[in-house]
């Protein structure tokens, strides 16, 4: 039978044990959400009036799954507390219960108050959080998680402080966690500076006049199906999170399951959503999205095609060729729960036990892969491999936004696939050297001869069932070296760079296709390690990692007005020349973003200064050049290119070729 009650926390909580089962994901309010809440409670006037909070979903824990409870049958046999699973409503409540540990941590610890409202505080911890086994060292929560869940520890010890709980080594940090640090963060800074009296007419407000509508659900309804119906109100879940809920699901609909194998796949279930989000959370500045990874994976995980749709196999076929861009979609992910782990592929057998448990199996592994690919310092990559990570991505970021998702998608499969680091650093050299030539010869508004014979010779190569590095490079090359091609590769080159608003003869090395970023830090890597210097892993994450803490500075200030000590330098050139000047590749570097942001149109004398303590392409520039002028910006732009050159194999050409390039041939 199905009850229907309207309840506030002061009633919710008598004589019951709430836990979120396992199916349900963790905690998932924002900012946002906390301050609607927040300016809910606030303006709720004085008075008797109540607050509406909405639908709180629950269901008496069964008694076959009390085995998850077992640190707390002592309430429940001896003080007869009934057990309460939460089905829905779980974001409201447990932001109701973070503001209640949030009052009770400001009265006690700023304004030393041992009562709320003439309610002892002990007792609002008894009631509310946590209760002590007599005089036994052991407490069992009131409200909380399933005692395997990270979140169970993290309440415990940060939240509710219980004693004796806080353990740095056993702690297991998922967006989660840092989600309820968040909540509780935010309502301690809201308390703090609150009068105590006022403290004391949020927690009247709280406890007793913002009410729930609870339904109570009978055994007889199918709780995993009533979750994933209520799935529509709050914050919406990721498939991610649908998906576990649907796998523990299957496993309870295997019939005259004897071995019990169903439950030994719904721990590993749980087991392999725990490690998911301990490592999708691990590292706090860098939070992993659910769909973006479970994208990545399902695009490079082999379903049988009986189990997918016509349009569901040309959409994998598509997004795995790289002729497709929707690869974060959630509403490609849903065709997992649409299409394959579905009841009706449980009935008639299409899929079974072993099926689940494969894909948990590969789904768990995988994860760590994908977290290596994004958080490149944490991996155990050797330096060589690690560069080449991070070069392939540098590469890949300077290329159109919509083409950005799926070169990850390439290097998770062959990753997963090859876990021999001699043969994914064979893979990145070649694919390095492949997307170098796409990004500088290949374009929508190109169909030269030699872009068209490079695009096919890559096609093929990127659809052949067997990646031969060697003979890719090896065609490549034949291409790139033929002198019948030099005129017209040296075009392509400066084609590259064009600015294609102010006509032929502007070039624009920062502002264009060209893979400016990466060149220079080549430069900089390849200076480094012919002189023997050492380099860090941490140097090469930020160095090559993004542009947050190194960027591109221009040494001759692209201002349009010379500043003070640049004078002269540009009078003898005209618009197009003086514009040429300032953005080719010899006046162009990487410097740390905190050093960019002072050197502005100071003198190259200032900047030279700084340049003595920077990275070794400052210092090159402050050993040897005592000017700054265009021989200067000529004589470093045509030592940079002939690097690009040598990468790509491409034979030595004169300097007058160079300059073509580097847009200072009418100098």
């Amino acid at each position: 039978m199905t009850t229907v009650t309207m309840e506030n926390l002061s009633t919710l909580f008598r004589d019951k044990l709430y836990r979120i089962p396992d199916y349900q994901r963790g905690y998932a309010w924002n900012i946002k959400q906390l301050e609607e809440f927040w300016n809910d409670i606030d303006l709720l006037e004085e008075g008797t009036k109540e607050h509406y909070l909405g639908v709180l979903t629950t269901q008496d824990v069964p008694q076959d799954e009390y085995s998850k409870l077992t640190n707390d049958k002592w309430l429940i046999e001896n003080k007869h507390y009934s057990p309460i699973y939460i089905v829905d409503g779980q974001q409201r409540i447990t932001t109701c219960l973070l503001l209640l540990c949030a009052i009770v941590e400001v009265s006690e610890n700023i304004y030393q108050s041992s009562e709320l409202n003439y309610t002892n505080i002990d007792d609002v911890k008894k009631r509310f959080f946590y209760e002590k086994k007599g005089n036994h060292d052991l407490y069992s929560m009131i409200f909380g998680y399933l005692s395997d869940d990270p979140l169970h520890n993290f309440l415990a010890g940060h939240v509710y402080k219980i004693p004796n709980s806080f353990s740095v080594l056993n702690e297991v940090r998922t967006k989660y966690t840092s989600n309820l640090e968040e909540a509780y963060s935010y309502f301690i800074s809201k308390l703090k500076d609150l009068p105590f009296e006022n403290i004391e007419k949020i927690f009247s407000k709280l406890t007793t006049r913002l009410v729930f509508n609870t339904y109570n659900v009978s055994e007889r309804l199918d709780v995993f199906v009533t979750f994933e119906t209520m799935n529509n109100r709050g914050k919406e879940l990721s498939v991610l999170e649908l998906l576990k809920n649907r796998l523990i699901y299957l496993t309870t609909l295997i019939p005259d399951n004897t071995s019990n194998a169903d439950k030994h796949v719904r721990e590993k279930i749980n087991l392999t959503w725990k490690t998911l989000y301990d490592y999708l959370g691990k590292n706090s500045e860098n939070l992993l999205d659910d769909d973006t990874f479970l994208s990545a994976f399902l695009s490079v995980y082999h379903f049988p095609e009986n189990l997918l749709s016509k349009q569901t196999i040309r959409n994998r076929r598509t997004i795995f060729r790289g002729f497709s861009y929707h690869f974060y979609d959630r509403d490609y992910n849903s065709y997992i729960l649409d299409e394959v782990f579905t009841v009706k592929n449980i009935r008639n057998e299409f899929i079974n036990l072993n099926d689940i448990h494969h894909f948990i199996t590969e789904l768990s592994k995988n994860v760590v892969i994908w977290y290596e690919l994004e958080n490149q310092v944490d991996a155990e990559y050797s330096i060589e491999l690690l560069q080449l990570v991070l070069e392939y991505n540098q590469i890949y970021s300077s290329r159109r936004s919509i083409e950005r998702p799926l070169y990850k998608m390439r290097m998770f499969d062959y990753f997963i696939n090859n876990p021999e680091e001699n043969k994914r650093i064979k893979f990145l050299e070649t694919m390095n050297y492949i997307n170098l030539i796409k990004q500088i010869f290949i374009t929508f508004s190109n169909t030269s001869d030699i872009s068209i014979k490079i695009e096919k010779t890559i096609v093929s190569f990127e659809s052949s069932e067997i990646l031969d590095f060697s003979k890719i490079r090896k065609d490549l090359l034949g291409i790139l070296r033929d002198p019948h091609n030099t005129g017209e590769i040296i075009s392509l080159l400066r084609e590259s760079v064009k600015n294609d608003y102010n006509g032929n003869k502007r070039i624009n090395f920062y502002n264009s296709n060209f893979p400016t970023t990466y060149l220079l830090s080549k430069y900089e890597t390849t200076k480094l390690s012919k002189n023997k210097e050492v380099i860090s892993k941490e140097f090469l994450a930020k160095y090559l990692g993004d542009n947050k803490h190194y960027n591109i500075e221009h040494i001759l200030p692209k201002a349009q007005t010379p500043s003070k000590g640049w004078e002269g330098v540009l009078d003898d050139y005209n618009a197009d020349q003086k514009h040429n000047l300032k953005n080719t590749l010899g006046n162009l570097v990487r410097i740390s973003s905190e050093k960019n942001n002072c050197m502005g149109n100071k003198s190259f004398q200032h900047k030279k200064d700084k340049f003595y303590s920077g990275t070794y392409s400052e210092r090159i520039i402050a050993s040897q050049y005592n000017v700054w002028n265009q021989e200067s910006i000529k004589k470093r732009g045509r030592e940079i290119l002939t690097l690009l050159l040598d990468i790509l194999g491409i034979p030595k050409i004169s300097k007058t070729k160079k300059d073509i390039i580097l847009g200072l041939d009418e100098l």
